[in-house]
Order: structure tokens, then sequence, then C-alpha cells
């Protein structure tokens, strides 16, 4: 399965799934799937990794992988401040098929640099 993301970057899945526990932040209104806990942390793995960033005032879901071997390292989803409407929910489809595995970038670059999911 490929996932396509802003601009011209896209991911396929393959490869072994990230086994980290994910985090709430309750402050940030944030789960976060990584490794790091703390600040310092946190800009080394973004010195080590590419991915989505923030833009301008936006906040994406951000998704970083290892510099190396392009595999998925980590991820931040942002949590909604408030629940949807229940009839801008009700024409979703059934949930897609799980598919157990890793998310590998198909290469680095600037497509990936601004995604929002």
């Amino acid at each position: 399965m490929r996932l396509a993301l802003h601009g011209d970057g896209s991911a396929t899945v393959k490869g072994n799934p990230l086994f980290i526990c994910p985090r709430f932040d309750f402050r940030d209104f944030l789960v976060r799937v990584a490794k790091y806990s703390n600040v310092e942390e946190r800009v080394a793995v973004l010195l080590d990794t590419f991915g989505s960033v923030p833009w301008l005032w936006d906040t994406p879901d951000e998704l970083r992988f290892d510099c190396k071997d392009r595999e998925l390292v980590g991820a931040e989803f942002q949590v909604a401040g408030e629940a949807a409407d229940p009839e801008d929910s009700a024409h979703l489809s059934a949930a897609p098929a799980v598919h157990p595995g890793g998310l590998r970038a198909e290469r680095t670059g600037t497509g990936l640099t601004r995604s929002s999911l």
C-alpha cells in the first residue's frame, strides 16, 4: 500500500512496524509515537530525520523518517479539540484494511517537508 504525502512525496507500507507505545500529551492535544521523551531528545530526532514539519501557523500531523534507510521512526498526531458532527462522519465508508508493517519513504526530498495528513 502506498500513501501519497503533500507535494510529490510518497511512502510505502513495508518492513517492521513501530513497537513504540503511543503517549498522550494532554497539554498540546497530541498523540506521540516516538522514542524521545523530552525537548533535547526531540531536537536530536529532528536533526537525524526528515519528514513533515509545521508550516507558518499550521500544525499538521508529523511523520519522521530515518535519513539513511528512510524507515518511519516516529509520528505525532493532532487530537481534535472537539468531536466531529455525526452528520459529517455518517458518509464515511467502512474502515480501511489493516496492513501490519512499517512505513518507508520512497525518497528524501521536499515533498515530505510540509506534509499534512
